[in-house]
């Protein structure tokens, strides 16, 4: 019951999050000049930025799609599990279809690392879900800053907020800040528009799942969401 609710869920946040496309020809660039950024890892630890990163690994196809609407998609080297972005549309759809794809899944530490990045991302929960993918000591181990969606525990989520602090943190890092509100506003409306498709005096649930699993491993759905009507 539990897989079967994930699957329905997998297909209700995708469009939420590969549909959003206002803007979708505007490419932002840096604040020149701008200065050190620091932001939050996972345990609350600062993360500094002097510059902004050039070459990222992106370990599953929906960080990549977030870096492909902030506009940053030339930092990209390599991603891993690019299986989302089977949903995308143009323009978003041929840019992604320029990302070297390192592995069909979640890609091993090995692999990220013969990347020499400076900044390796996931938008799961946090690094070192799948066996042999990189953990924050393996990150350490190649000089590559990690920053994580940093999902909170337990089976599901009661709104996108993390979402939305993550493509926040995203646009700090890579000086898009307004880049990155103009998304979350997309997102936002998007995901009051879902809510408001029930009918006024119920109380149904909208569940949005990012995924339902790391991909290859047994592990809980590791993103999402639900909006209730009043």
């Amino acid at each position: 019951m539990a897989n079967r609710r994930a699957r329905l869920c997998l297909a209700a946040l995708l469009p939420l999050v590969a549909g959003a496309c206002g803007g979708g020809g505007e490419t932002p660039t840096a604040a020149a000049g701008a200065g050190p950024v620091t932001v939050k890892d996972c345990a609350g630890k600062d993360v500094t930025f002097a510059q902004v990163p050039e070459r990222v690994v992106t370990l599953d196809g929906y960080a990549a799609q977030t870096l492909v609407r902030l506009g940053v998609a030339d930092k990209i080297i390599g991603t891993g599990y690019p299986a989302p972005f089977a949903v995308d549309r143009s323009p978003y759809k041929e840019r992604l279809a320029g990302i070297p794809v390192l592995a069909e899944r979640v890609p091993v530490t090995e692999v990220v690392a013969a990347q020499r990045p400076d900044l390796v991302l996931t938008a799961f929960s946090a690094f070192g879900g799948p066996p042999g993918s990189p953990k924050d000591a393996d990150l350490a181990t190649m000089s590559a800053k990690g920053l994580a969606a940093c999902l909170p525990s337990g089976p599901m989520l009661t709104d996108l907020a993390p979402t939305y602090d993550y493509v926040r943190k995203l646009g700090a890092v890579f000086r898009v800040p307004d880049r990155a509100e103009r998304l979350i506003g997309e997102l936002r409306a998007r995901e009051r528009a879902v809510a408001a498709k029930a009918r006024p005096g119920t109380r149904r649930g909208c569940w949005c799942c990012r995924t339902t699993r790391w991909p290859g491993s047994r592990s809980r759905p590791l993103a999402a969401a639900r909006s209730r009507t009043p």
